[in-house]
């Protein structure tokens, strides 16, 4: 198979991270991420349900409250922006 670089933005720290990886070690990570990707690419599109309750999981794992998510849900969007 082909191969190419793909690159991507992460948090500065998961990178140095990466980086400070032996050799032998970044290569196993590399095959892993491989890996989930291509599960990833190949997986049929999620219910927006399951979307959304997954959002909201992380959301309140991270200090939102319920009345934070309801406000942010019903927060109006500008057409084809934030």
């Amino acid at each position: 198979m082909a191969t190419r670089p793909f690159t991507f933005d992460a948090d500065a720290a998961l990178v140095e991270a990466f980086d400070a990886l032996p050799d032998d070690r970044r290569r196993k990570v590399e095959v892993l991420l491989r890996l989930r990707l291509q599960d990833l690419l190949a997986e049929a599109p999620r219910p927006l349900t399951a979307v959304m309750d997954e959002a909201w999981r992380k959301a309140a794992a991270n200090g939102m409250t319920a009345e934070e998510w309801e406000a942010a849900l019903h927060e109006p969007v500008a057409p084809g922006g934030d």
